[in-house]
């Protein structure tokens, strides 16, 4: 059966209305509503408190699909974090005060799209922020925001409730979808590029950066550089943080 926009939303408003906050219930199942931030209020979306969980379930009420909707789905972590003297990797706990919203971020371009966490304990989002994460490597202290790729959310299984509240809602194209499938990168990449001239920074503590060029055809690491690296003494003297581009060469000596 093919579900207009229209209806589908009408359909998510009901549904939605039946899962309101009723109590310590309703908190334990921790019900995601929809994934649109300019919909929280619409549909009485709870604010969650993740704070000090390794593991994190959700339900899906609203989604259409009756697989889906019918079982609990995750889990989501903040981040795993691995030791250098071979001890296995631990499962970092959400941090303190990690109270808000799931919700997706649109990215520019399309494919760099991604759900993200909103903190804002009252509720308002415009007045929060997102919840931030610093890498696991003590040389690449760089923060960005929380987020789970949409290249994931397409090719991991744990992740399908995220995918179809995405497609259910419009915010995500499902031919997109159905190619980043195709990719299969079900682990994060380390500050994935989706264009060319993407800025990215750069800790120059670290001794080279590799990154990773993601489009919706195929993924492929960058060559590795090795940048301000003094190769007479085999060391990195240099510190900071600095902001790049790459750039198109105009001629072919590059090919």
């Amino acid at each position: 059966m093919v579900h207009s926009k229209r209806n589908m939303d009408a359909v998510q408003t009901t549904v939605a209305a039946r899962y309101r906050p009723s109590g310590d219930l309703y908190r334990l199942k921790r019900n995601i509503l929809t994934l649109d931030p300019t919909r929280l209020a619409e549909l009485g979306q709870e604010v969650y408190d993740l704070s000090g969980l390794a593991n994190v379930f959700f339900s899906v009420p609203t989604v259409l699909d009756p697989e889906i909707r019918g079982r609990k789905q995750g889990p989501l972590r903040y981040r795993f974090t691995s030791f250098e003297d071979g001890r296995a990797a631990r499962n970092t706990p959400f941090p303190p005060s990690t109270e808000g919203f799931l919700y997706f971020h649109k990215g520019e371009p399309e494919i760099a799209g991604e759900v993200r966490f909103r903190i804002c304990r009252r509720g308002d989002f415009d007045a929060g922020h997102d919840l931030m994460i610093s890498q696991t490597s003590p040389h690449d202290d760089i923060p960005e925001p929380w987020n789970i790729p949409l290249y994931r959310i397409a090719a991991s299984q744990g992740y399908q409730f995220l995918r179809a509240l995405l497609i259910q809602e419009g915010l995500v194209d499902p031919t997109l979808m159905e190619d980043l499938e195709k990719l299969g990168i079900k682990t994060s990449l380390r500050k994935p590029l989706y264009a060319l001239d993407q800025p990215f920074v750069v800790n120059l503590a670290i001794p080279n950066y590799q990154p990773t060029f993601v489009t919706r055809k195929g993924y492929t690491k960058a060559l590795r550089q090795m940048w301000f690296h003094d190769r007479d003494r085999v060391l990195n003297p240099y510190s900071g943080k600095y902001l790049f581009i790459y750039k198109r060469s105009p001629s072919d000596f590059a090919r």
